[in-house]
């Protein structure tokens, strides 16, 4: 899942949109809480 995660977040980047693949990061699978922080 994380590798699926990081290849969106690698499109998004690549067409200019970091801020909004970081906000799809901030909220895994839709859960508010996380392991991982940003």
């Amino acid at each position: 899942m994380e590798r699926r995660v990081n290849a969106v977040i690698n499109k998004f980047a690549e067409r200019g949109l970091r801020s909004l693949a970081v906000a799809y990061q901030e909220v895994p699978e839709g859960l508010k809480e996380s392991s991982r922080s940003p």
